[in-house]
């Protein structure tokens, strides 16, 4: 069992339990920047839906940028899931693809230390 918990903690580099809370906190900043990108969005595209894309692959990069910290492995797991969750862009306007740039820039600048 010693082995196991050795082994789990040598390949986080160093992330201790206390950090939780803090990883957390900026997970859910990075989703509200995302959720303020979408609002904006609406109401200049006077769309009839918000795209809830921005607050998630804003949580989704904050997380992807603290797991590169801590677990290179795991972030190259985590890869192939930001490609799934890539959002179609074809057929969008200019401004859509840049506010989609800034909620990807938000998730890793909140993710990042």
């Amino acid at each position: 069992m010693n082995f196991i918990k050795e082994l789990i903690a040598d390949s986080l580099n160093g992330f201790v339990l206390a950090d939780i809370p803090f990883m957390v906190f900026r997970i859910f900043v990075a989703g509200a920047i995302g959720y303020v990108l979408a609002l904006i969005l609406n109401k200049k595209e006077k769309g009839d839906s918000m795209s809830l894309i921005f607050p998630a692959l804003s949580m989704f990069m904050a997380l992807l940028s603290i797991c590169v910290m801590y677990s290179v492995p795991l972030a190259i797991l985590c890869l192939p899931l930001l490609l799934l969750l890539k959002p179609d862009v074809s057929g969008k306007s200019q401004y859509y693809r840049m506010i989609l740039v800034f909620a990807l820039e938000a998730g890793i600048a909140c993710g990042a230390e």
